[in-house]
């Protein structure tokens, strides 16, 4: 009987241990990826497209997947993207998932070569950072830029974020909302991880204004450069709460030494509440919360003696004729002025019928009439009559004429920043913008395109105080 030669058998059996198990047993051949895919929700609701899942075996990444759809990461079919966690894990390994630095409910065992269906669970209302981890926004594309990080025309913000900045016995913030779109004003690509939030020394802040005393400051954005938002961001800004109660004017600056402006904010003033300034705005980047200067002395006014009446020429019986009478109203308060051709005393009487009922004189023999009215009934019809008296006792009535008082909570004119007086906030807006081209276009009180002496006119006749 012939014997078979068994070497070559017994020589491919060795190649095969040497080039296939034995590489998995002595080099290490990492195992394969497990494969994941499910719904994904935070509080209950559909995580937002753009959102990132990361998967972490212990403190190391292993993986990550973008949701393209609202509520779902990866999918079932062969064509659908998954979420490939991979590298040296061992078999049954814990694998946790995060949104930026929030766990999932759920976790899983590691599978080499699983593929796997796991729903994530997240709860959480946003995401907060400190000004020191801005970077960890872009890296897990919490800001997300449409082209690099470097170089992007935009970012998107795909979850509600909140940045604190330390000061001084507090810590002011910047609120995100999910959806925003951050541009640069005028267009064009800007350096994403050069984005900064924090305070600087008020020393370093100028333009605001001689005597303007800053409380508390901002830097959120890129120095130097504005940023403009899709819609309107959250910043609450500390500045003590010795400061309670009290009422601050906001401006912003793109390089704060200089350009301020309230362009974009909204409201321009604040009152101070557990020591924070809130307010929202659509542009950055430096942010001053400050207390405006002393208005002017008001000069005492030279007391005017009553003119001494001229004899009027033997046989003067015509009386003064009046012209040019108007009225401003407020909703308790009504300012009648008008003028005469020659020296007579301000009269008139006023009423809700045209019984009138009610009379204001003066003794004064003037041209240039102003009488005010005190303790009106608001959204009320009023009757008046003014009447001229010169020295000689010559007595002209004009017709009947009316006005109507503004109703309670009616904006008041003058009253540009908005709350229900004129007081001298008003007074320090209108001489910011003071000239032809305002600012602030609520402080064109008689809307000529321009701040001037008719509106500080206006503004002085319903002062309230």
């Amino acid at each position: 009987m012939e014997k078979k030669n068994l070497k070559p058998f017994l020589l491919i059996t060795v190649l095969l241990f040497t080039f296939v198990l034995l590489p998995q047993a002595v080099f290490g051949v990492p195992p394969l990826p497990n494969l994941f895919y499910g719904q994904v929700t935070n509080q209950g609701e559909p995580a937002p497209v753009g959102t990132v899942i990361i998967a972490k075996a212990g403190s190391e990444e292993r993986g990550r997947i973008k949701i393209l759809e609202s509520g779902v990461y990866g999918g079932p079919l062969a064509s659908n993207p998954k979420l490939l966690v991979q590298g040296e894990i061992a078999g049954g390994a814990e694998i946790k998932f995060f949104i930026s630095n929030h766990q999932a409910q759920e976790t899983a065992n590691f599978q080499s070569g699983g593929i796997t269906q796991l729903n994530l669970h997240f709860s959480f209302e946003n995401i907060t950072v400190s000004s020191a981890d801005l970077p960890a926004l872009l890296d897990d594309d919490s800001l997300d830029p449409t082209g690099t990080a470097t170089s992007t025309s935009q970012l998107n913000v795909t979850q509600d974020l909140v940045i604190n900045v330390s000061v001084g016995g507090g810590t002011s913030t910047v609120g995100l909302p999910q959806g925003t779109v951050i541009t640069q004003t005028g267009g064009g690509n800007f350096d994403a991880t050069d984005l900064t939030a924090g305070t600087v020394s008020p020393d370093t802040l100028s333009g605001l204004g001689t005597g303007s005393v800053v409380e508390g400051n901002l830097q959120w954005g890129l120095p130097n450069i504005e940023l403009q938002f899709s819609q309107p961001i959250n910043l609450s800004i500390f500045v003590g709460t010795d400061l309670n109660g009290q009422t601050l004017n906001i401006q912003r600056s793109t390089s704060g030494g200089g350009g301020w402006t309230s362009d974009g904010i909204s409201p321009i003033t604040c009152l101070v509440t557990n020591g924070y300034c809130n307010f929202t705005a659509t542009k950055a980047s430096y942010f001053a919360v400050y207390t405006p200067p002393p208005p002017p002395p008001t000069p005492t006014p030279t007391p005017t003696p009553n003119p001494t009446p001229s004899p009027a020429p033997t046989g003067d019986t015509t009386a003064p004729s009046m012209s040019a009478v108007n009225a401003v109203t407020g909703a308790t308060t009504t300012t009648i002025t008008w003028q005469t051709n020659e020296a007579s005393i301000s009269w008139l009487v006023y009423g809700t019928t045209t019984t009138y009922g009610k009379e204001a004189k003066t003794t004064t023999y003037i041209t240039s009439h102003s009488v005010s009215l005190t303790g009106l009934s608001p959204a009320t019809t009023y009757h008046y009559q003014i009447k001229s008296k010169d020295a000689l006792g010559n007595i002209d009535s004009y017709i009947d004429k009316t006005f109507i008082t503004l109703a309670l909570g009616v904006k008041i004119t003058g009253d540009i920043n908005n709350n229900n007086k004129v007081d001298i906030f008003d007074f320090n807006t209108l001489m910011v913008n003071w000239g032809n081209s305002p600012a602030n276009l609520a402080a064109d009180l008689d809307g000529n395109g321009k701040i001037d002496i008719f509106d500080f006119n206006l503004l002085m006749v319903n002062w309230t105080g």
